[in-house]
């Protein structure tokens, strides 16, 4: 065997095994992503929507979340509440007594008179909750929501330095949602964005202004928006309250927000399930500034458990010594 052909043989003797080594590592880091419950954060099923009141004046979150809890939390959710509820800043409503009239049932009802698919009731509900919270005595001036499946990775602000509320703002565009904007409230889309988002920050005020502009007893709002909706091209996805605010702020007042692009990642459950763990969150923010993780995504285990390995790896490597 001349010298040349030991050397290509011992190359490829140490690329094997490289090789093999390679993959022993990633099968033990797949074996500690899947079977390691090392710094898991849970996604819990407490709801689509979370409330707070927001103190402009020292960009504190404070006050008040309506989870979708119909009952006493228990087991899991148990837990969320005694972390919450430990330092005094938070209260628990149950999403039926938000405003007088406004419960489950009673959306339930309408949507099935309507025509509606019964299940489109929670997410009809939950942009009701939104605008109705604004008819409460103990709403401030300002208010956030918040979707409860979304992460925030970076401090998000919903006001500018000169204190001027922000839009948090997309691109997409659903015309059943103007169908309904415009048979209610008569305005058109204006912007070439959309105001559909993981957060919005909405001002009290105009938010009774455009419910009273709907046509209808204030408390009833929601029945009337049901009603158009029904009657839009798409009558299961026919409203949006955000797209319905921002665009009555735009036609109303065009000088009361500004807008910004927030860096968000909505398939978070494609690439980390429904378990994200402290490493995968870090990952997530090198990039993000907020990540989405929805029960809906498309999961595939195998995609799943190779990107939780790959974020055990880095956070590992570099920052498993820090603090996220």
């Amino acid at each position: 065997m001349t010298n040349k052909e030991w050397s290509l043989r011992k190359k490829i003797i140490v690329g094997i095994l490289v090789a093999i080594i390679i993959f022993a590592i990633v099968i033990g880091v797949i074996y500690v992503a899947v079977y390691s419950n090392m710094g898991k954060v849970k996604v819990l099923p407490v709801s689509d929507i979370v409330y707070e009141d927001y103190d402009s004046e020292d960009y504190s979150l404070s006050g008040t979340i309506s989870t979708g809890i119909t009952q006493d939390i228990t087991n899991e959710q148990g837990k969320v509440s005694e972390i919450l509820v430990k330092d005094d800043i938070v209260r628990f409503i149950c999403e039926d007594e938000v405003i007088p009239g406004l419960s489950f049932d009673a959306v339930k009802k309408l949507v099935v008179e309507y025509g509606i698919e019964e299940n489109r009731t929670g997410w009809y509900f939950q942009q009701f909750l939104k605008l109705g919270w604004a008819l409460r005595n103990d709403c401030s001036q300002w208010y956030a929501s918040w979707d409860s499946d979304t992460f925030p990775l970076k401090t998000i602000s919903f006001f500018n330095n000169d204190e001027k509320p922000v839009f948090n703002i997309k691109e997409e565009y659903y015309p059943a949602y103007f169908e309904t904007i415009m048979s209610i409230w008569h305005l058109k889309k204006t912007v070439p964005y959309s105001f559909i988002s993981e957060a919005m920050i909405f001002n009290k005020e105009v938010v009774k202004e455009l419910l009273t502009e709907c046509n209808t007893d204030l408390l009833s709002f929601w029945k009337n928006i049901l009603k158009v909706a029904s009657n839009s091209s798409d009558k299961e996805h026919g409203f949006s309250e955000f797209e319905t605010y921002g665009t009555y702020i735009s036609a109303k007042h065009p000088d009361m927000y500004t807008i910004r692009k927030i860096k968000a990642l909505r398939m978070g459950a494609r690439a980390y399930g429904m378990d994200p763990s402290q490493a995968d969150l870090w990952r997530a923010s090198l990039k993000f500034e907020t990540v989405s993780f929805e029960r809906w995504s498309r999961h595939i285990p195998v995609y799943i458990a190779v990107q939780k390995s790959i974020s055990k790896l880095l956070y590992f490597l570099f920052a498993h010594k820090k603090e996220f």
